[in-house]
């Protein structure tokens, strides 16, 4: 369901702020059970939970008022019908003809130059024309146009009135005032132009509607020998053909993961959302362990550095020591030279006191 048509119902919803409805309303909505005057207990947005009622008003003592309410500009009643609710709702021979039909038709516009890459075929229900509209009379009965307007069965869920507008009603007395009844009259005033709308998904350029149930499948003739990619219809068609399915939900996702694993066809696919967001995370993350990565053989270098300071450090004081050792041992020297040439030098001093005594004795 689109959020124009959300808001649209929505704003129905607000719109109705009476506590109580007319005394007089339409003969056919007593017919259903909705009592003339009755108090208004509440209002609900039902909205795209898979019930045919979009509004619902709670009354006291009284059968609901429950509005399937459908823009003027919407083209659809039906929208996305999996396998078994159209079981449920029409019947398995129906189903089966549904498939029949969509696969014979699958295996025509695949040929049609409008046709764009698809490996399956959805379905809506309602307004449509051209080349992917069916008559809807072609599969089913016209009655069965009903359960796909009002729903089947019983219950809140199960709509029993009809508002179908563009504008939004200024209060409960105009909503009323354009209320339909789910009738024959109705039903055939619908099925003028109410088709099969058969949806062919491009999965290159379509990503939340690939999770809807197919109802023709592309079967490949047999599986390659090695992996292909295939990016346009042409070369797709020439590896197999559209075949019925089963009734097992099958989907568009599901049915290109079966082509690339059985068959070694690789479809390319349109990321979602929640896709590129966790594309996007990887990518920050990768980044973060690039950097890591980087700072890590940055403090490896910076150790390295540190080592080679270390190693440059102790060489340099080694060798500081060793010089002033050096020169420990020239002082040294040169001390014990400069002690070497002050013993001569007495040695010499006395040496020639010595003589100047002789000469003296001599003399005398």
């Amino acid at each position: 369901m689109s959020k124009k048509t959300d808001q649209f119902e929505r704003h129905i919803v607000s719109s109705i702020t009476d506590d109580w409805l007319p005394s007089s309303i339409p003969k056919w909505m007593e017919s259903t059970g909705i009592r003339p005057g009755a108090r208004v207990l509440g209002v609900d947005w039902v909205g795209s939970s898979g019930s045919k009622t979009d509004v619902l008003i709670r009354l006291e003592n009284s059968e609901p008022i429950k509005i399937s309410a459908k823009l003027s500009s919407a083209d659809y009643f039906g929208n996305w019908y999996s396998h078994s609710r159209v079981i449920d709702e029409f019947g398995e021979e129906a189903f089966n003809r549904l498939v029949t039909d969509c696969t014979d038709w699958a295996n025509q516009w695949k040929h049609d130059p409008a046709a764009s890459m698809f490996v399956g075929v959805s379905i809506c229900f309602g307004r449509r024309s051209g080349n992917t509209a069916r008559e809807f009379t072609d599969v089913f009965r016209n009655e069965d146009i009903v359960k796909i307007v009002a729903g089947v069965g019983t219950g809140d869920h199960i709509a029993n009135c009809l508002y179908v507008s563009s504008n939004v009603p200024r209060n409960i007395h105009d909503l009323l005032e354009n209320l339909k009844p789910i009738d024959e009259r109705t039903i055939d005033q619908l099925s003028s132009n109410f088709k099969i709308a058969y949806r062919p998904i491009n999965p290159m350029t379509e990503g939340s509607n690939r999770r809807k149930c197919i109802y023709t499948q592309f079967k490949p003739y047999g599986r390659l020998e090695e992996m292909i990619k295939v990016t346009n219809l042409s070369e797709l068609v020439q590896l197999g053909e559209y075949v019925p399915v089963e009734a097992n939900s099958l989907n568009h996702n599901r049915l290109l993961n079966e082509l690339k694993r059985d068959y070694n066809i690789s479809i390319p696919k349109k990321l979602l959302k929640k896709e590129l967001k966790q594309q996007d995370i990887l990518s920050i993350q990768g980044v973060k362990e690039i950097d890591n990565k980087i700072k890590e053989q940055q403090d490896q270098s910076d150790v390295k550095k540190q080592d080679i300071f270390s190693i440059q450090g102790i060489k340099k004081i080694d060798n500081k020591i060793k010089e002033q050792q050096n020169q420990s041992e020239v002082k040294k020297q040169n001390i014990f030279s400069i002690q070497g040439i002050k013993k001569i030098d007495n040695k010499l001093k006395g040496q020639q006191d010595q003589s100047k005594d002789k000469k003296l004795d001599q003399s005398l």
